[in-house]
């Protein structure tokens, strides 16, 4: 899973970079930031939270990111994604 998600962040900036747009780095950036970001919040909360409530919400949360993102890759692929023109 964690080979998919990265290769998706990739196919996301490079789409994006084809289409003369660099914000698609920053949107590679922040999906990585979003499903690293419970990871950490189950670190620091692991004092307060029992392990086996946060290895539930983990678990559910990486797997419907994943199913998102499986979507999005296979919008992308097949061109069904709204197209911007590059400016300029």
């Amino acid at each position: 899973m964690v080979c998919f998600l990265h290769g998706a962040f990739v196919l996301i900036s490079v789409h994006y970079l084809i289409t003369g747009q660099f914000r698609g780095i920053l949107y590679a950036m922040g999906l990585h930031f979003a499903v690293n970001f419970p990871l950490y919040l189950a670190y620091i909360t692991r004092d307060y939270i029992a392990t086996y409530i946060w290895q539930s919400i983990l678990a559910f949360y990486v797997i419907i990111f994943a199913l998102v993102m499986l979507v999005l890759t296979s919008r992308i692929i097949s061109g069904k994604t709204r197209r911007l023109k590059p400016q300029g």
